[in-house]
Formats: C-alpha cells, structure tokens, sequence
C-alpha cells in the first residue's frame, strides 16, 4: 500500500500527515523519498534507520525528543538530518545523544535548540557540522546536584 500511495501522482500528501512509521513503510520512504514528514513525531530506531537510508536530506520538524539510539540510526549517513523540533537536550540522556550526534558522518543542524546542558554543548560544538542556533538564544541548563534536595519538587 505504502509503495503505491507514494508512487501515486499526490504523494507528497500520503505522507504529510504521518505521525509514525514501521520499518517497512521507512525504507519504501527512502527508496522513494515521497515528501515532507512535517508531522512525524515518533519513530522507533529500526524505523529510522531504514529512513536514513534515503538519499535526501531528513527534516523532521514534529521529532521533539532523542534517544541515542534513535540519534545514531538517524544520523549514521552522508545527507543532512534537520532535527528542527528538538528544542532541548537536557537531563540523563542529553551527553549520551550529543555523543552521537557529534560521531556520525550527517550534518546536524539543531537551529531551533533552545536549552542545553553544558556538558552536551561542549560535546556539539566538537563537530563543525552541526548547526546550533547562536549563543543569546541557548539556555545553558545545569542540572540538579544529586543529593541537595532539588531532584525532588515540593516540601
């Protein structure tokens, strides 16, 4: 079915409403790159994975939040990743997916970022194709100290 509608003479449509995608409708996505994802938000790293597969560039502007699994399988190629959803990379898993970011082949850009840990920054700013937006627009975030009472809300 997949392969059809994105063969189809409107089938940038069939795809612009997606908010998830299998594996299998991924790599028909790649084979035929059919238009914009300006709705997908959710995608598991087997199915990223098959769509980095494509010869395009990825935008994927609805994608709010990374894994490092998913930062790796999106990321592992040569053609741009736009990851213009991802305003934040903080917490536990902001260092592990900056890690990724900043070791695989595909320009990132992350023009729409807007709070950072420090650590994860530093680690971006090693590899000169990723794209931040400039430094007055980041929130530099510092986490809470394990143990001063901060990691948890409320008397």
């Amino acid at each position: 079915l997949a392969r059809k509608m994105f063969a189809e003479g409107h089938k940038s449509t069939s795809v612009c409403d997606l908010r998830t995608m299998s594996p299998e409708i991924a790599a028909e996505y790649a084979r035929q790159d059919p238009g914009s994802l300006e709705h997908l938000d959710s995608l598991s790293p087997e199915a990223a994975a098959e769509l980095a597969r494509g010869r395009h560039d990825l935008e994927l502007p609805a994608l709010t939040h990374l894994t490092p699994e998913l930062a790796r399988a999106l990321t592992e190629r040569k053609p741009a990743v736009y990851l213009t959803g991802i305003k934040s990379l903080e917490g536990a898993e902001a260092v592990p997916v900056a890690e990724v970011l900043a070791s695989t082949p595909a320009p990132v850009y992350l023009e729409f970022l807007e709070r950072v840990s420090p650590a994860a920054l530093a680690l971006l700013r090693k590899k000169s194709s990723i794209t931040l937006p400039p430094d007055e627009r980041l929130t530099i975030v510092v986490g809470p100290k394990i143990g001063d009472g901060s990691e948890f809300p409320g008397p």
